[in-house]
C-alpha cells in the first residue's frame, strides 16, 4: 500500500505542474486562476486535508469538472501551450521585423527630405547668382551708356573751345610779337659808332670787333652817318 499511495502522490505532484504551467500559459485570463486552484487542490499535503472535510470522489469530480470550465475559458481553443509559445514568439519576431521597417521607412523619409531640402537650396542659389548676373550686366551696361552720353556732350564743348584756344594763341602772337617790335625798337633807338668811319652799326655787327660806343640813332643821323650794310 506504502508504494501503490507513493506513485499516486508522485502523478498528482505531477499534474500539478502541469496545471501550473497551464496558468503560465494563459495567464492573465480567469483559465489561469481555476488551473492554478485545481493545481494546489491535486497537492497530496492539500489533498489529504480536504479529504477530512469532503469525500475523494466529490474532490476528483470537482477537480475535472474545473479543469474543462478552464478550458472552454482558455483563449486558445486547442489549448496546445507549445503553439501559444511558438506564437507568441512569432509575434514578437513579427513586432520586430515591422519596427525595423518602420525605421528603414523613418530614415529614408529622412533622406529623402535631406535631398530635397539640398535641392531646393541649389535652386536658390543659381537663381540668386543669375539675378546678380543680371544686375551686374544691368549696372555694367548703365554705366557705358552714360559714360558714352557723357563723351557725346564733351565733344561739342571741345569743339567750342577751340576757338577760344585759337583766339588766345592768336593774342600771345601777337604780344610776343609786340614784345618783340618793342625790343627791336628800343634796339633802333641805340645803335654803335666805331672809332673810325662813318657808319652806324647794331651791337653785334662783326665790324666792330668788340670796340665801339653806343649814341642814339638820332645823334647818328644828325652827324651825317649811314647805316651798316653788313649788319642792316
Amino acid at each position: 500500500m506504502k508504494s501503490t499511495t507513493s506513485k499516486i502522490d508522485i502523478l498528482k505532484y505531477v499534474l500539478s505542474i502541469f496545471l501550473f504551467l497551464f496558468t503560465l500559459v494563459t495567464f492573465p485570463s480567469i483559465a489561469s486562476f481555476i488551473f492554478l486552484l485545481i493545481g494546489i487542490i491535486i497537492l497530496p499535503n492539500i489533498w489529504k486535508k480536504l479529504m477530512t472535510y469532503i469525500n475523494s470522489k466529490l474532490l476528483i469530480v470537482v477537480c475535472i469538472i474545473l479543469f474543462f470550465v478552464g478550458c472552454s475559458i482558455s483563449p486558445s481553443s486547442n489549448f496546445h501551450p507549445t503553439e501559444s509559445i511558438s506564437n507568441n514568439i512569432i509575434n514578437n519576431e513579427i513586432s520586430n521585423i515591422t519596427l525595423q521597417n518602420s525605421v528603414v521607412e523613418n530614415t529614408s523619409n529622412n533622406i529623402t527630405n535631406t535631398t530635397n531640402v539640398i535641392d531646393n537650396q541649389i535652386i536658390k542659389n543659381t537663381v540668386n547668382t543669375s539675378t546678380n548676373l543680371k544686375e551686374t550686366e544691368k549696372t555694367n551696361t548703365q554705366a557705358q551708356s552714360k559714360s558714352s552720353s557723357i563723351k557725346t556732350t564733351n565733344t561739342p564743348q571741345s569743339s567750342t573751345t577751340s576757338p577760344a584756344s585759337k583766339k588766345n594763341s592768336s593774342k600771345s602772337t601777337t604780344s610776343s610779337s609786340s614784345t618783340s617790335s618793342s625790343k627791336e625798337q628800343s634796339n633802333f633807338d641805340t645803335v654803335w659808332i666805331g672809332e673810325t668811319g662813318n657808319k652806324y652799326h647794331y651791337q653785334s655787327c662783326p665790324t666792330l670787333k668788340g670796340k665801339g660806343r653806343p649814341i642814339s640813332l638820332s645823334e647818328a643821323k644828325a652827324q651825317g652817318r649811314e647805316p651798316c650794310k653788313v649788319c642792316h
